[in-house]
């Protein structure tokens, strides 16, 4: 009998399959079709991707050393890359210091520590018909965000290094796109990893529909914390949580530079379990938990400007963009429970949900169980609303600022939710010397907008500036800062990481 987490990897290598036997049948296929304009079929033979021209290869080299502040951990690097039009490598061959300055050799005991050197490793076929990539997974949002949001698999980075891969196939201008994506290769033998695949479909210029399918698993919420440079613990707790999703997509409007299209995107969550739970004075059990965007609204205005909002209606127990940003921080956490505190937990049978406890008033538990169990939210129906806008202003600079705002249905005293994220980039030759400027900042799914202090597992936060010396010489800096509880204390730690890098092109 296949498993679930075999038939998810059996879904992956089939789209894997599927696209690379594509690409022959796609280049090979006749293209001497004429279609008219009332014609509801796609146009197989023109390509959807306009890929950036590459018209010399590039190789260079950067030299980097950084600081993990807390407990005074260094970092030395070497990465060396080179890209072409259609191949791209990069290595960063990472090094760590203790604060006595003793190499850390558990870096290097099994085959992920040197896999992990690959920062990027990338295959595209000619007009970017099929991509594969290797490496870092950087940014991943499937849909509209509603199940998986700018997902990284480098949240842990410096301590920790994740390989994943990614693979991209588009049939004509307007056609069939797949996608499909593993976060970590490590987590992998560990009987887990988080896996997702995507296809969309675009029905023709005639009928501009499109619809996108999308399903993700992590397939054992405890692999990361296996083996790893966190192990504290012999852990042979496994745990799958899957989601999926259908989206919509309609063009409303596209005249002279303005688009403007309709969306709708619903997404289920899958628990391991029922949910029996207690709310107010009723009693309530959930198998799984869904979440509903509509109607959502996409304003594009040439490739200046782009403009979000949408309306968002949530059942109890569902955490909007459950696999976002953070994911990798918030997947579980180590906390201190007290299981005669009822009031707290909001739960009849505590051990039902195969947790890992190191002692008898601590635990490790999952995203999708502590928020309702330690802190008794998502209890009840979300509704809100979601706004977010990209745009250049003017030649300086480019802003991005998304704001989501949920609050509780139908509680005597409802909770609210708010996440913010902030990203500002002053573009190139603004300022005399500076070629690149960047400040971001987020905090998701949060009582407070904007925090100061106090940070949780759920906010990151850093800049990064790059100097341009001479054509071929540049410098780099930046810090950055994510949250967590790094010693296993209870208490969360700020994983403030600063770093300069000294780079060098031998051509473009």
């Amino acid at each position: 009998m296949v498993s679930k987490k075999h038939y998810i990897l059996l879904l992956v290598l089939f789209n894997v399959g599927l696209m690379q036997a594509s690409v022959f049948s796609y280049e090979s296929s006749d293209s001497s079709m004429t279609l008219k304009k009332h014609d509801l079929i796609p146009q197989y033979h023109q390509v959807l991707v306009d890929s950036e021209i590459i018209e010399k290869p590039m190789t260079g080299v950067i030299l980097g050393g950084g600081v993990l502040h807390h407990k005074t951990t260094y970092s030395v690097s070497l990465k060396p890359y080179f890209i072409s039009q259609n191949f791209a490598v990069g290595l960063n061959i990472k090094f760590l210091l203790s604060n006595n300055l003793q190499l850390r050799f558990e870096d290097f005991d099994d085959v992920f520590d040197y896999t992990s050197k690959i920062e990027f490793l990338n295959y595209s076929t000619r007009n970017d018909i099929f991509k594969f990539h290797i490496g870092e997974i950087k940014d991943m949002t499937l849909g509209y965000g509603h199940l998986m949001s700018e997902y990284t698999n480098q949240t842990y980075y410096p301590l920790e290094q994740k390989v994943g891969c990614k693979t991209d196939i588009y049939f004509g201008k307007r056609f069939v796109s797949l996608h499909s994506f593993i976060s970590s290769f490590r987590d992998w033998t560990h009987n887990g990893s988080i896996v997702g695949i995507r296809s969309a479909l675009y029905v023709s210029d005639n009928f501009p529909l499109t619809i996108g399918a999308n399903v993700v698993s992590d397939l054992n919420q405890y692999a990361s914390l296996s083996d790893s440079i966190f192990s504290v613990w012999d852990i042979e707790n496994s745990r799958m949580l899957s989601g999926f999703s259908v989206d919509l997509t309609y063009e409303l409007i596209k005249m002279y530079d303005y688009k403007l299209n309709i969306y709708s995107e619903g997404v289920g969550l899958l628990h391991p379990e029922t949910r029996h739970f207690s709310r107010d004075i009723k009693e309530t059990s959930r198998q799984g938990s869904w979440g509903l965007v509509f109607p959502g609204f996409h304003l594009k205005y040439k490739k200046s400007m782009e403009f979000r909002a949408e309306l968002q209606f949530n059942s109890s127990l569902f955490i909007p963009s459950y696999f976002n940003s953070t994911y990798d921080l918030e997947r579980v956490r180590y906390l201190e429970v007290d299981q005669s505190d009822a009031d707290t937990l909001n739960w009849e049978n505590l051990s039902q949900y195969n947790l890992f406890s190191p002692t008898d008033s601590t635990m490790l538990i999952p995203k999708d169980l502590y928020y309702p169990l330690i802190y008794g939210t998502y209890l009840y129906p979300t509704t809100g609303v979601k706004v977010g806008i990209v745009a250049d202003i003017s030649y300086i600079a480019k802003l991005g600022i998304s704001y989501k705002y949920l609050q509780d249905f139908g509680a005597e005293e409802p909770k609210q939710y708010h996440t913010f994220k902030f990203k500002f980039t002053l573009n190139d030759g603004v300022l005399i010397g500076i070629s690149k400027a960047e400040f971001y900042y987020e905090n998701n799914f949060d009582e407070d907008i904007i925090k100061f202090s106090d940070f949780q597992e759920n906010s990151i936060l850093g800049c990064n500036l790059k100097f341009k010396v001479t054509k071929y010489f540049s410098i780099g800096c930046g810090v950055k800062s994510v949250f967590y509880d790094y010693d296993f204390d209870l208490n969360i730690d700020n994983m403030l990481y600063s770093h300069i890098e000294f780079g060098y092109s031998l051509g473009e």
